[in-house]
Order: structure tokens, then C-alpha cells, then sequence
């Protein structure tokens, strides 16, 4: 049966996000990438990533697009706003995250006729992928800060204080108020039982026939 790569009404409705259902529906997607000639030729070269399936589910969760629907501009915008605050990703990946969306472009176009490689080529230039590595950097600096002050306090040496770090720790809080989710979560314990409510409804009128 044909993966239908249009994402479901159900996960792009913007009333609240279901996340279990999200990860399912981007695992079947690239279960189906990754047995496909572009998959397996983009593992041979080395371009297996994690951060690929991390990336499309922002993507859901906070623009409600899947890849059929996602432009250049939506692209950008998660690869560079929301990817850098929310993903626990190495600025070292960034080749291999830059290599592998082509590699799954090459496939959409291929599978399903939707000309990616040429849409989302503005958004995975050298440019683009070296302003996300220094984004990537800028989070773990912040990391490596915080992780400093903490052992500063433990220590009874403060630098919380200090005008430098205060202006800092102001800045990056603003950054993440202003990639705050677009939409609410779902209680994921609820939409999990109706999911199964649902399928087990299906059985009973099957056996009905």
C-alpha cells in the first residue's frame, strides 16, 4: 500500500498537538525513506541522522506542515528558529542533517512528483548550513554557562550577578519565548486512549461483515 505523504488533517488541526501520533506518523514516513534507493544510497554515504525525524516532527508540532506542504519558508524557518532552541543537536551534525533533507528531497520528488530538491534549495545552501552550525554553537555555549553557574553556586562562588551573564541569560531567554510553540499539546494519555477506542471499533465492524 502507498504511503500517503500528505500530512493527516488530524495532525495539522491547530487545536492541540498529539505527540505519540506525530512520531508515528514520521517513523512510518521515513521507515519508507530509508527502504527507498535515496534512503539506503544516503546510509551508505554516511548520512544515516537521527536529527532528520526530530526536524519533521518540529515541523508538525509547531507550524502543523508535513513535507508535502513545507516551502522554502517553512524549511528555513525550523531549520534556523526553531531547530537551534529545541533540538538537543552537535553543530558538527549539521552536514549530515543538511545531506540527509536532500536526500529525502530527492526522494519526495521521485515517489511522489513534488519537486522539493528545487524548493527547499534556498534553505540548504553552505550559507544556510553554516548559520545553523553557529546557532547550534550559540545553544551550547549557553549550556556550558549555565552548567558553570550551577557549579559556581554549589561552590558558593555566584556569577548569576554579574552584568555579563544577567544580559546573557536575558537574551537567550527572550530568543526562546519568542520560538514558543505555535500550538498547544493534546493530554497524550487521552488521544492514545481513542486511538485505541477507535481501532478496536474498526475490528468489531469488520467481524460484523
Amino acid at each position: 500500500m502507498r504511503f500517503d505523504i500528505h500530512l493527516p488533517a488530524s495532525l495539522a488541526e491547530a487545536e492541540g498537538i498529539d505527540q505519540g501520533a506525530i512520531e508515528d506518523w514520521v517513523e512510518r514516513c521515513l521507515d519508507r525513506f530509508e527502504a527507498s534507493p535515496e534512503g539506503k544510497a544516503s546510509v551508505e554515504a554516511g548520512l544515516g541522522n537521527p536529527y532528520l525525524a526530530t526536524l519533521l516532527e518540529l515541523a508538525i508540532e509547531d507550524i502543523g506542515v508535513g513535507p508535502a506542504e513545507m516551502g522554502p519558508g517553512d524549511l528555513n524557518y525550523v531549520l534556523q528558529e526553531v531547530f537551534p532552541r529545541r533540538a538537543l543537536a552537535e553543530p558538527d551534525g549539521v552536514p549530515l542533517l543538511v545531506g540527509s533533507l536532500k536526500a529525502f528531497a530527492a526522494w519526495l520528488d521521485r515517489e511522489f512528483g513534488l519537486a522539493k530538491s528545487e524548493e527547499w534549495a534556498p534553505a540548504l545552501t553552505d550559507e544556510a548550513a553554516a548559520t545553523l552550525r553557529e546557532k547550534l554553537a550559540e545553544q551550547a555555549d549557553f549550556s556550558i554557562a549555565r552548567t558553570v553557574a550551577q557549579l559556581g553556586e554549589a561552590s558558593g562562588l555566584s556569577i548569576v550577578d554579574e552584568p555579563w551573564f544577567r544580559d546573557f541569560a536575558a537574551a537567550e531567554e527572550a530568543k526562546r519565548q519568542a520560538a514558543g510553540r505555535r500550538r498547544p499539546r493534546v493530554d497524550a494519555k487521552k488521544k492514545k486512549a481513542q486511538r485505541k477506542a477507535k481501532k478496536k471499533a474498526r475490528r468489531k465492524n469488520r467481524k460484523k461483515r
